[in-house]
């Protein structure tokens, strides 16, 4: 299928097409999961999966957005019911609570209330998913910059175009579906649901805070029904997100070649993201517990007989591989942050032991090797 139709102009461009073939570099797991979805009909259903592995996306590189990537996709296919949004929203939280990242927010939207809105400010049918791409601009480039958009681009009237920002921007959530659901039934229902996302959310004992969160669009044009994103805030900043996804019900459907729908609903775990965030709030360099540091070139084979002991015994160690002073060899290990270091010298190759330095506080034993294991077990 034709990229535009499955994700829209605007993210179409992304990907990486290969020269002379009609394929490209994958850019989700969403669609490949349709496909095989569509190409394997005796699946058991609600089918659910997880997949972990590299996307490519021909993005601007910055601070957290690459080009290669790693994701965690989870999906549920063959419910329709708000408990499969639960489920997979749920199982991202637990996943950020377990890796300790408990300090995110998720947001929630729904595309029906989107459109809903959409309709009430008189947003012409043919400029909605103009409106709608510019919308998904707003926390990155600002009201004024996306009012722009609306208005010298799209030829939306200045005074829907600033109505509508103002609408889904700020605003107490309860007032805008109070006018929402007077606006539509088809809205008012929506409503009901989400209240029943909150509680079963709720129910799972996710650590984040959940929110409704109506400037989130989310620009995919194969999203149905809700969409989310979990995001991190730093000095007052949200991050770009950290999870995304939503429910997209008619998308496996078009390689089905059918006009019956097939429900499904699923999310990405950003991975490379979830490493940047964690290495600015822990700003761990490494994992080595203990660096062994040699005196001269002829303690470094002894030094590497007890670094292969300490490994096989199951303690993280880095050793010295470089032609360098025993200070310098100090000032690497407290650069890193490494708590010990084990000195090997001539007296304790003699002695056939090892000087065990605390880096905290400066002081020294002299262990043999299983003394050594443990002590740094302890």
């Amino acid at each position: 299928l034709n990229a535009k139709s499955n994700y829209g102009e605007e993210f179409a461009k992304e990907i990486f097409s290969i020269e002379g073939e009609d394929s490209s570099l994958r850019y989700d797991f969403t669609v490949p999961l349709s496909r095989y979805v569509a190409m394997n009909k005796d699946l058991s259903l609600p089918f659910k999966r997880y997949q972990i592995g590299q996307i490519w996306r021909k993005d601007e590189p910055q601070f957290m957005r690459q080009r290669e990537f790693i994701q965690a996709d989870v999906d549920i296919v063959g419910s329709k019911e708000v408990e499969s949004d639960a489920e997979v929203v749920a199982a991202c939280a637990t996943a950020l609570d377990e890796i300790g990242l408990e300090d995110y927010t998720m947001h929630v939207n729904s595309r029906v209330l989107l459109e809903n809105a959409l309709l009430m400010f008189k947003i012409p049918q043919d400029k909605k998913r103009g409106v709608l791409t510019a919308l998904d601009k707003l926390y990155k480039i600002g009201s004024d910059q996306v009012l722009s958009i609306l208005v010298k681009d799209l030829g939306i009237e200045e005074k829907a175009a600033n109505s509508i920002i103002s609408f889904i921007s700020s605003g107490d959530i309860n007032e805008k579906f109070d006018a929402l659901s007077a606006f539509s039934p088809q809205a008012k229902e929506e409503i009901k649901k989400w209240e029943r996302l909150e509680d079963l959310v709720s129910s799972y004992g996710a650590k984040g805070e959940l929110r409704f969160d109506l400037s989130l669009v989310r620009g995919f044009d194969y999203y149905t029904g809700f969409i989310w994103e979990f995001a991190v805030e730093k000095e007052g900043k949200r991050l770009p997100s950290v999870v995304g996804g939503g429910r997209y019900d008619q998308l496996i459907g078009k390689f089905l070649k059918t006009d019956k729908p097939l429900p499904a609903t699923g999310a990405s775990i950003g991975i490379s993201r979830l490493f940047e965030i964690l290495y600015q709030k822990t700003n761990i360099k490494t994992y080595a517990d203990v660096f062994i540091a040699n005196v001269g070139p002829e303690d470094y084979e002894f030094a590497l007989k007890a670094c292969n002991e300490l490994r096989a015994s199951g303690i993280n160690v880095d050793i010295n591989v470089s032609q360098r002073g025993l200070s310098k060899q100090l000032d690497y290990a407290a650069s890193l942050g490494i708590p010990f270091v084990l000195i090997v010298g001539e007296q304790e190759r003699k002695q056939g032991k090892l000087r065990l330095r605390d880096m905290s506080d400066g002081t020294e034993e002299l262990l043999d090797i299983d003394g050594t294991i443990e002590k740094l077990k302890q």
